[in-house]
């Protein structure tokens, strides 16, 4: 249909968006760190939504396996962007380097968005807040933020440790 045909058009041009980047910079330059996350979080965002717009054909295979695997490619996409994304900031900036932080919290949504992967969202929020203590440019402000972002996943996943780190 035609509504599908868009959705499918705009992940095409989300995927062109990241080649131009590659191609002007290199696939390791860290100016396409903004177009990795951007992917990054598109593809999780879509992938969340994939059940309202999926076409499948019934004859040939049930609606939920493709749903599943469509879904599954799309959360894939995602976190192999983030995870692009955090090797190229290490390998340039260090792996103390706050401009960690974005790519990190990004797998945290992708895995709270995906529903699978609450040790790794935690790790990476963990990782992002001791980064920022660590970050001799950071104040308590930058800290406190941190520490939120950490919690409210926590509260998103119904784990009780939300309410120690909010204190």
């Amino acid at each position: 249909n035609k509504s599908s045909g868009k959705k499918d058009m705009s992940h095409e041009m989300e995927l062109f968006y990241l080649r131009i980047h590659e191609e002007a910079y290199g696939r390791d330059d860290p100016r396409i760190l903004p177009a990795l996350l951007r992917v990054g979080e598109y593809m999780a965002l879509r992938g969340s939504m994939a059940s309202r717009w999926m076409p499948y054909n019934s004859s040939t295979t049930t609606a939920s396996q493709l749903l599943g695997a469509h879904r599954l490619a799309l959360f894939n996409d995602s976190i192999r962007a983030y995870d692009r994304a955090v090797d190229i900031v290490e390998t340039h900036f260090g792996a103390s380097s706050t401009r960690l932080v974005a790519p990190l919290r990004g797998i945290a949504e992708q895995k709270r968005l995906s529903g699978l992967g609450k040790a790794k969202a935690f790790r990476s929020l963990s990782r992002a807040v001791d980064l920022v203590k660590a970050d001799e440019g950071s104040d308590s402000s930058d800290v406190a933020r941190s520490l939120i972002h950490l919690a409210d996943n926590y509260t998103l996943w119904r784990d009780p440790r939300a309410r120690e780190v909010y204190q």
